[in-house]
């Protein structure tokens, strides 16, 4: 340290159409039955898809059109701003001794800059998702980005450790919003058979952010200091303004009483299975990943730390990708395999100690890390329907608890048997994950 979305229609994969009824239903079935205004829907077979260009936008006070392909400018957009949210938790973990001489405090309190971006992650995901749920996506969007960058510049040129840690709290706060409204908004922007993969494609830039940019950003920092590495984020986060800005397409916000308040979200059958089996799965994850050096030198392989984390890192990336290709058609069967391989990776780490059978089951763990976001992300939205803004968020945060107690549990278990027995100890875990997912065939992970 990706889907239904709430919408003015009761069909949100389709952008509101303001001339209508705001509750017109707009899905493209031969029987168009009037809502309760009375309004009839269109014929969408009338309407020319939604393009990948600025020119071509949907805004909200113009007729939408139906969207046939996916949008890949806007969605790769929308994954580079996962990446940047996502370096800019965590680079600090690479920059530690860097930061920690240069503000004169020790290395475990210049860690907490990344403890108190998690803290704002917790305390910004769902007040501040339900404050912007009126306005237009893209603003919302480019505002967080703007964020960025003044906190990141702000972080570059901090003076001292308390401004350092303020300017972290409220990055933290944008975050938050982030990891709820990105999954959601590239589902709108994708027809419904292909939303899928719309969230696996911005999740995937997440994935580089772990497998790719916080090394590239650690050797940047060791070349020209952690100051001028933030500095260069902000530069990248100020780009990427442009990009938005410019480049994706727009979508309405939604009423606030579309499923805004979190107990809408915890009403809808399923969304709580899916929330259950993200905070075991992450929670199981996370006690083992938070001390994955400790726990390589215990096994004996304390000189393969950067092959298992590259391992790691490799199928990371190949889980996002899968999910990708296949997570439309087989969102239960993908999950259900995830969750059960997580298990049996656990079990492999957690016995043996051959290097090579070490290493393959790096890759295979990577693979379930890289693979479980955009499917919670994707059935979490599936089942909350109206709810799904609320029900990200809701995800964000207890994704984020789940971090924590990973962390805390880990540490106990170090204390107290060592970190060679953190595999073993998060199995549980990782069963109740399974168990969660292969029970909720109805409605968390559907056929």
């Amino acid at each position: 340290m990706t889907t239904r979305t709430a919408d003015p229609s009761p069909h949100p994969d389709r952008p509101h159409r303001p001339a209508l009824s705001p509750h017109a239903d707009c899905s493209p079935t031969p029987d168009r039955s009037p809502d309760p205004s009375g309004s009839l829907s269109p014929d969408p077979a009338d309407e020319p898809p939604v393009q990948d260009s600025a020119a071509d936008d949907v805004p909200v006070d113009s007729p939408a059109r139906v969207p046939v392909r996916l949008p890949l400018g806007s969605l790769l957009a929308l994954a580079v701003t996962s990446f940047v949210t996502l370096l800019s938790e965590t680079l600090p973990a690479g920059l530690l001794l860097q930061m920690s001489a240069d503000l004169g405090v020790s290395t475990s309190t210049a860690g907490q800059t990344v403890t108190v971006f998690a803290i704002g992650c917790l305390v910004g995901a769902i007040p501040l998702t339900r404050l912007a749920a009126t306005l237009p996506r893209r603003a919302v969007v480019v505002g967080m980005l703007v964020g960025f960058v003044v906190v990141n510049t702000a972080t570059a040129l901090a003076p001292s450790l308390p401004v350092l840690l303020a300017m972290r709290f409220l990055a933290g706060l944008g975050a938050g919003m982030t990891w709820a409204l990105v999954p959601s908004y590239a589902r709108r922007l994708a027809p419904p058979h292909l939303a899928g993969r719309a969230i696996a494609i911005t999740a995937l830039g997440s994935t580089l952010a772990l497998a790719v940019g916080v090394p590239a950003g650690t050797a940047l920092g060791q070349l020209v200091g952690w100051r001028w590495t933030f500095g260069v984020l902000s530069v990248v986060a100020l780009g990427l303004v442009a990009w938005v800005r410019l480049g994706v397409v727009d979508l309405p916000g939604t009423p606030r009483a579309a499923g805004g308040r979190l107990s809408d979200a915890l009403r809808v059958p399923g969304v709580r299975s899916v929330i259950a089996a993200a905070a075991a799965v992450i929670v199981a994850h996370n006690l083992l990943y938070t001390y994955v050096a400790p726990y390589v030198v215990d096994v004996g392989l304390g000189g393969a730390l950067g092959t298992v984390l590259l391992a790691f890192g490799l199928g990371s990336i190949g889980g996002a990708v899968l999910v990708g290709a296949y997570g439309d058609s087989h969102l239960r069967r993908l999950s259900v395999v995830s969750t059960v391989a997580l298990v049996v990776t656990l079990v492999v780490l957690g016995t043996v100690r051959e290097p090579a059978l070490v290493i393959a089951a790096a890759v295979v763990w990577g693979a379930v890390f890289g693979s479980i976001a955009p499917l919670l992300q994707t059935a979490s939205a599936r089942a909350a329907g109206p709810a799904a803004d609320t029900a990200q968020s809701l995800l964000v945060t207890v994704w984020n608890l789940a971090i924590a107690a990973g962390g805390a549990l880990g540490g106990i278990g170090i204390a107290v048997s060592g970190a060679a027995t953190l595999p073993l100890a998060s199995v549980p875990l990782a069963v109740v994950a399974a168990t969660v997912v292969v029970v909720g065939r109805r409605h968390a992970f559907p056929r």
